[in-house]
């Protein structure tokens, strides 16, 4: 997430998806991979991303 903090939004983007390929119903990695690819203007990315965040909805903090 330091990466994501640091406007490193590539780099972060890699980070969020081999954490989702380690736990794919981890939600948070995935709404964070929406907001980089979204910061990048990689809107096909930031909705593939964001798809998985809203599955995994459920498990994310009520202010999310």
């Amino acid at each position: 997430m330091a990466s994501h903090r640091r406007a490193r939004f590539a780099e972060a983007s890699e980070f969020y998806a081999r954490a989702l390929e380690r736990d794919s119903g981890f939600a948070l990695a995935a709404i964070r991979a929406a907001q980089s690819r979204s910061w990048l203007h990689d809107s096909e990315g930031a909705a593939r991303w964001a798809v998985i965040a809203v599955r995994q909805a459920g498990q994310l903090p009520a202010r999310y």
